[in-house]
């Protein structure tokens, strides 16, 4: 009896072993999702803090010092024992000329009938500012002297003082006005009218300074007395800085300053929360 050929099953071979015959997985597009989920919320953290630090950045309040406001000095002669027993009113007015240049004006008022024929008075500046020319014309300078004439009673001197804004500054939360030392051979009282050009000195509180007159703005009166027997000249009003202050923006900055701080503190810890996240994710 012949033996069959027995017929041997094909094995399955099994595939060769080693790293060059079994290369990595290639990262799929849902592996590179789920690494952008790992860094999303750090992402989003950082982004939120310093957007908000940039925001409270741009929200500080930020104003310019008020500095640099200083009395100047005015003398005034009289040109006759007429003149100084007769002397009234001074008006000394502050006011923007043209830009860079500051008008001021010293008038001089008498009383009674009026001035006898030529008689004059000499104003003397101090202005502690450069004074481009004057009228009636005088000489250049800080210190300069004009002899104005009376007419109709009334001698006016007008200066031209290089500076923006002299004797008057103000940003909004805080302001100054220099008011004038003023020197006279007046032989009794004279009454002294402060005018400026200052359209906001309304809205400041200038309890430390009454009298102010802020009912016809851009215009700011104040006025005071020239006390005559003191100084060297027989009459005299000491200079002087007013300062204010204006409640409503002091009290915006103060709570613009607190959002600030709040808006810096939530960024701040915004920031610490990302790098904290992202510490997590490389672990």
């Amino acid at each position: 009896m012949t033996d069959k050929p027995r017929v041997k099953s094909a094995e399955r071979e099994s595939p060769p072993n080693g790293p060059e015959h079994n290369p990595p997985p290639v990262a799929g597009p849902r592996r590179r999702r789920s690494r952008w989920k790992k860094f999303q919320v750090p992402t989003v953290l950082a982004a939120l803090g310093l957007g908000l630090i940039v925001v409270a950045w741009f929200l500080y309040p930020r104003r310019a010092p008020v500095e640099g406001v200083t009395g100047a000095g005015v003398v005034i002669t009289g040109s006759s024992p007429y003149v100084d027993n007769h002397m009234g009113d001074i008006f000394y007015s502050v006011g923007p000329a043209r830009p860079g240049v500051t008008r001021v004006v010293v008038s001089v008022q008498l009383g009674g009938t009026g001035a006898p024929r030529g008689a004059y008075a000499q104003i003397t500046f101090y202005s502690g500012a450069w004074v481009q020319r004057c009228s009636p014309r005088c000489g250049l300078g800080a210190n300069v002297t004009a002899w104005p004439r009376f007419q109709r009673g009334v001698a006016d001197a007008v200066f031209y003082v290089q500076a923006r804004n002299y004797e008057v500054a103000a940003n909004g939360d805080t302001a100054a006005v220099g008011f004038p030392e003023v020197d006279s051979t007046a032989t009794h009282p004279e009454h002294l009218v402060l005018h400026y050009n200052f359209p906001s000195a309304g809205s400041y509180d200038w309890s430390a300074f009454p009298g102010g007159d802020f009912s016809k703005p851009p215009a700011a009166f104040w006025s005071e007395t020239v006390v005559p027997g003191y100084g060297i000249s027989g009459a005299q009003a000491s200079a002087r800085v007013a300062t204010a202050v204006n409640p409503v923006v002091q009290q915006h900055d103060s709570n613009l300053t607190l959002a600030v701080g709040i808006l810096f503190g939530i960024g701040g810890g915004a920031l610490v929360a990302a790098v904290q996240e992202t510490l997590r994710v490389n672990d």
